[in-house]
């Protein structure tokens, strides 16, 4: 008899799972950077306009990702949309290309972000499930550069002209799902765990060429008419399949709660990537005699590829104040450290039906430990309306090791900040009805980065890659700016 009712809930759960699957499929449809920041992510929700301060309690319906104990916490079931309405960011990169040499880049964003179903059966009231499937992060950068300027390089008795282009585009998307469920063993404490899956893409390209010529066709018997040119090209086309879980628990008082959630360091499932690096150097004289030209080149494709998720510990409490207005949220997580890895191997493909490469176009990724912290604040002005309002850092884990093993391996070019975000805005309670809606502002600022390239001080043989490229100064500012707007809608039945 159990074996049938087992059997019946199971099925029940999977046309559900379907239906939840089917319009998510349609919804994808219509409204269609590496990693490194792991508090990036905004729901567009109740808990993110609390600034994800909600280990501890009301995660409502990012409970699956926050800490899945919480999914308990909601007697109806619930299907929830929660858009993006806009994020417009300006990037500014002051001294990018050289001394006195600025880029920036204007983003505008308007996508989906977090569809979720939750959902009770009747012969297991003390379960309660969860269906998710949402954009932990998204991101874009496009920057095309050019300089022109007279210089005397090849030949310095001769006025040439001195061409540098630069141009960068970076596009991640890491988009989640998976199950959760939460089991209440009494009134007050409550288990819960997750299991989600990630899909990961990257898109990068770095080209950088520079060309230097002479100005006039009119050059002395003894110089020929010349050309000479240095590029340096990266292209990645990346995708990366990974699986992670989440175990919580959540204590509750009367004005009191508690959460810890850890978060399983992720597992590769599958994924692959396609790279292709030039190096070239052609036509370039040092003192009147001409350098050996120099061109490298490799591609390759299904290399063995992944981008790791860390082990981490949270920990958040809440506290209701005796009128029952006010709460107070906090949350803090410890995120491990990653040893250096190839997040590339150049060296290894997914099968041996593919030629691998060399480590020519390996890529290495790695993260140092750090903690984040968020606060937030929600009052109630009526049975009806609330205010929420939250601060949360968002540091900067990136660390890769310059050791023997992973000097010759290439770096992702994209600078790294620390990041604060700061949150505000309302709900309002009709029925089962809740309506959100807010804004987000986030504030990066990072100074003595290395240039992307230096074409203010041009020489030749200052640059490994580009013989016609100054050396790399750490003078380089980033500023980042961004103001996100964000509507979301849940409904119980």
């Amino acid at each position: 008899m159990r074996n049938n009712r087992n059997i019946k809930i199971t099925k029940l759960a999977a046309k559900k799972f379907n239906l939840l699957f089917f319009i998510i499929i349609i919804v994808s449809n219509i409204l269609q950077a590496q990693p490194r920041n792991y508090w990036s992510t905004s729901f567009n929700s109740e808990a993110s306009l609390l600034a994800g301060a909600v280990v501890g309690g009301n995660s409502d319906i990012t409970s699956i990702y926050y800490n899945p104990a919480g999914i308990s916490e909601i007697e109806d079931q619930k299907f929830a949309l929660n858009a993006n309405l806009f994020n417009l960011s300006l990037t500014t990169y002051k001294n990018a290309l050289g001394t006195d040499l600025h880029s920036d880049y204007l983003g505008f964003t308007v996508q989906p972000r977090f569809i979720s179903y939750i959902f009770k059966l009747k012969k297991a009231d003390k379960l309660t499930w969860q269906f998710a499937i949402f954009n932990r992060n998204n991101n874009r950068i496009a920057v095309y550069d050019q300089i022109e300027k007279p210089v005397n390089i090849i030949h310095p008795a001769i006025n040439e002209n001195y061409t540098g282009n630069f141009d960068f585009t970076n596009e991640y998307d890491d988009s989640w799902g998976g199950i959760g469920t939460a089991y209440k063993i009494s009134d007050n404490f409550i288990v819960g765990g997750s299991v989600l899956f990630s899909i990961k893409s990257l898109t990068y390209m770095n080209l950088i060429n520079i060309n230097i010529s002479p100005i006039t066709e009119t050059l002395p018997d003894t110089i020929n008419l010349y050309s000479a040119y240095s590029s340096n090209y990266d292209k990645v086309v990346m995708y990366d399949v990974r699986a992670t879980g989440k175990i919580g628990v959540r204590y509750k008082l009367d004005r009191l709660s508690f959460g810890l959630n850890l978060s399983l360091p992720s597992v590769r499932i599958m994924g692959n990537s396609d790279v292709k690096r030039t190096i070239s150097n052609t036509g370039i004289y040092d003192d009147g005699i001409r350098i050996e030209d120099n061109y490298s080149n490799e591609s390759a494709v299904y290399l063995k590829s992944g981008f790791k998720e860390p082990v981490s510990l949270s920990f958040g409490i809440v506290y209701k104040d005796l009128s029952g207005n006010n709460s107070y949220y906090f949350t803090t997580e410890y995120f491990h450290k990653i040893d250096t890895y190839k997040a590339i191997d150049g060296t290894a493909v997914i099968d041996d039906e593919y030629v691998p490469g060399s480590d020519f176009i390996s890529y290495k990724l790695g993260a140092k430990s750090i903690i984040n912290f968020a606060a937030g604040w929600q009052f109630h002005t009526s049975e009806k309306f609330e205010v929420l309002l939250g601060f949360r850092t968002n540091f900067d884990p990136y660390y890769v090791s310059n050791s023997e093993q992973y000097q010759g391996l290439n770096e992702f070019m994209n600078p790294s900040s620390n990041y604060y975000h700061f949150t505000g805005g309302s709900k309002f309670n009709y029925k089962k009805l809740s309506v959100i809606a807010g804004i987000e502002y986030i504030l990066g600022v990072n100074k003595g980065l290395t240039e992307f390239v230096n074409f203010s001080e041009p020489e030749i043989g200052a640059d490994d890659n580009l013989a016609l490229a100054g050396k790399k100064n750490n003078d380089m500012t980033y500023v980042y700016n961004a103001v996100g707007l964000y509507f979301g809608f849940t409904f119980g039945f």
